[in-house]
């Protein structure tokens, strides 16, 4: 009876455990991505969009492309009013969606990181600010991307892709990230 009682309250304890760990790291991605929504928020901010493209809406609409560990962190800038826009935070299944969707930026999970050639191919000219969650996405051709640096969250810019999606970006923003180097100047010469 001892026994069945100890192995119980043993089993509980580990359940509970589990549970906070658990828990605990549903905190950690909720403040990440509050963070992350923060500095979204700013980007939205500091990047213009042409006239064409901000007369069609009435909100600036960012889109998740991809599930991320919490889309409620993500989702906490919904009505903030940015450049006399409420944000909107909504989620997409396709990256065709993205287009027909009317985001003015599209947020490119970790979890699609596979997908990131195809997106940054099928967005390519389009007024649309791709903007991923892994630190290579504007390397390889999205427009921005969050990175950590000596432990701080950082954006990194592709100016290129920028200019090539006829965006602007606030020269105030431009003081407070990375920029990509342009390809002639990473390409390696014999």
């Amino acid at each position: 009876m001892r026994n069945i009682f100890l192995s119980r309250f043993v089993a509980l304890l580990v359940g509970l455990l589990l549970s906070y760990s658990c828990l605990a790291e549903t905190r950690a991605d909720s403040r990440e991505y509050h963070l992350k929504a923060a500095f979204l928020r700013y980007v939205v901010k500091y990047v213009n969009w042409p006239a064409d493209v901000a007369a069609k809406s009435p909100s600036s609409t960012i889109c998740i492309y991809g599930e991320v560990p919490s889309l409620e962190g993500l989702q906490s800038i919904t009505g903030k009013v940015v450049n006399d826009k409420s944000i909107t935070v909504t989620t997409i299944n396709t990256i065709q969606e993205g287009i027909t969707s009317q985001c003015n930026l599209v947020f490119v999970s970790k979890q699609k990181e596979k997908e990131q050639d195809q997106l940054i191919k099928a967005y390519k000219g389009l007024p649309i600010l791709t903007f991923g969650d892994t630190a290579t996405f504007a390397e390889a051709g999205g427009a921005m991307n969050f990175y950590i640096v000596n432990n701080n969250l950082a954006i990194m810019i592709n100016s290129e892709t920028v200019q090539e999606s006829k965006l602007s970006i606030d020269p105030k923003m431009l003081r407070l990230v990375t920029i990509v180097p342009p390809a002639a100047e990473t390409s390696v010469t014999n």
